[in-house]
């Protein structure tokens, strides 16, 4: 089993504690000098808070399209044949010590960063794209001690998969000549597209990190911590859900013995009335719901299986 350093009990408790806090915070900082459609509003926290936060294994890898020197590609491309366009998808993270204390950073003092995307209706005023597919918005969110923040980036998705990035029009005023000439500029960086060749294109890579991030929680073992309107799911493996679960508040038998939540049940056959034997395969089998310090927990078991074995 690869490591990841967060299950073990106090980062585990730690990652529980920032997620479910990060829910409740309304408190935001507000950018009156952005683009109104760049930023962060209430509307799009309680959308947030609807999703949960969730937390991919630190082990999972992003792989993603590169130019011929290492950089990231400007188009990323997700697997639409097999997962479609999405809803909605979301990652979160805590964050490296070194960001939280560089103060040329936006991750300064942060304790929790939220990369939200959703498909929306179409792109909102000046924001445009030289690409036709679904709009979509992804929202950073950087939560602080005593407040938040956070920003929108767009992008859209066609019906190959591929992700594009998008721009507006702004007006130059030539001082000398007097003429007004206009050029088109990323909404994020507000450089001009010949200074955007020369430079990744973070919008495609947190959108395309999040789709990715979301959809993977399928082939994954999900532990989602319920704490009034907060919630927060995080992908494992079965050994650590064993490992996380097993020594904690476990629950009492009618005999008043306390059993282990989760146990594994052995590969076997097994006979059915027709006389046909059918093969059951290793699984985990037992109580899937805890109260642990007043968080609930529930585990669920990959998607992908389920969805495997409901159509046999």
């Amino acid at each position: 089993m690869s490591e990841n350093i967060h299950w073990e009990k106090e980062e585990f408790e730690d990652l529980v504690a920032r997620s479910l806090i990060a829910m409740y915070e309304t408190k935001l900082r507000k950018h009156k000098g952005a683009l109104k459609c760049l930023r962060l509003t209430p509307e799009i926290l309680y959308k947030v808070r609807s999703v949960g936060c969730y937390f991919p294994p630190n082990d999972r890898i992003l792989i993603i399209n590169e130019n011929e020197d290492g950089s990231a590609s400007r188009l990323q491309e997700i697997d639409i044949d097999n997962d479609g366009r999405p809803k909605y998808a979301i990652m979160c993270h805590a964050i490296d010590d070194k960001d939280v204390k560089n103060s040329d950073s936006m991750r300064k003092n942060c304790y929790l960063e939220i990369t939200f995307l959703e498909n929306i209706p179409g792109l909102p005023n000046p924001i445009k794209s030289f690409h036709s597919g679904k709009a979509y918005r992804t929202t950073k969110i950087w939560m602080r001690d005593n407040h938040l923040e956070g920003v929108n980036q767009f992008n859209v998705i066609n019906n190959e998969g591929k992700i594009y990035g998008t721009y507006w029009t702004r007006e130059i005023h030539c001082p000398i000549s007097g003429k007004i000439t206009k050029e088109h500029v990323s909404p994020e960086t507000v450089q001009n597209l010949e200074e955007r060749k020369n430079c990744e294109d973070f919008t495609t890579l947190d959108a395309y990190a999040a789709i990715t991030s979301y959809q993977d929680r399928k082939y994954l073992w999900n532990v989602q911590a319920n704490e009034g309107i907060a919630k927060a799911k995080f992908g494992v493996y079965p050994e650590e859900i064993k490992s996380l679960f097993y020594a904690r508040e476990l629950p009492m038998t009618e005999t008043g013995r306390k059993r282990p939540i989760l146990h594994w049940v052995k590969a076997h056959q097994r006979r059915m009335k027709l006389g046909i034997e059918i093969d059951i395969e290793k699984h985990l089998r037992g109580i899937n719901e805890f109260v642990y310090q007043g968080t609930k927990f529930i585990i669920t078991r990959p998607i992908k299986i389920a969805k495997i074995k409901s159509d046999n």
